[in-house]
């Protein structure tokens, strides 16, 4: 039991809570919130790791496919330039002037001139 005597001045004793006196009491290579921050770390620790690993496959991945699109964007821009110059070729090879040009050529054909007969029985 403690008695106080009545003729001294008493004063009740205060706690310091200060940053430093929890910095003072702590020891120095003790984390800032304990147990919960030790396995905080601990945790972070093994997966920090795993999460990184995760995100440059899956970053990867990612770029191959861009890659690849890119190449089938530019596979089906040539594709559609060869049908255009394939569709211009065939216009040219069907236009009528031309069809008489090579009948002329390769098959001896001419059409008839006003003076020749054009009917045969």
């Amino acid at each position: 039991m403690n008695y106080q005597n009545t003729q001294e001045a008493y004063l009740r004793p205060v706690i310091n809570i200060g940053v430093r006196h929890h910095l003072r009491a702590r020891d120095t290579r003790e984390l800032m919130g304990g147990l919960v921050m030790k396995a905080v770390g601990k945790v972070a620790l093994v997966l920090l790791p795993l999460v990184l690993t995760i995100n440059m496959v899956l970053a990867s991945a990612v770029h191959d496919i861009e890659r690849s699109f890119t190449a089938v964007d530019n596979q089906r821009h040539e594709s559609m330039d060869k049908n255009i110059e394939l569709l211009a070729h065939r216009a040219r090879f069907l236009a009528p002037d031309n069809i008489q040009q090579l009948a002329g050529q390769k098959l001896a054909l001419f059409a008839a001139s006003g003076d020749q007969v054009e009917r045969f029985n």
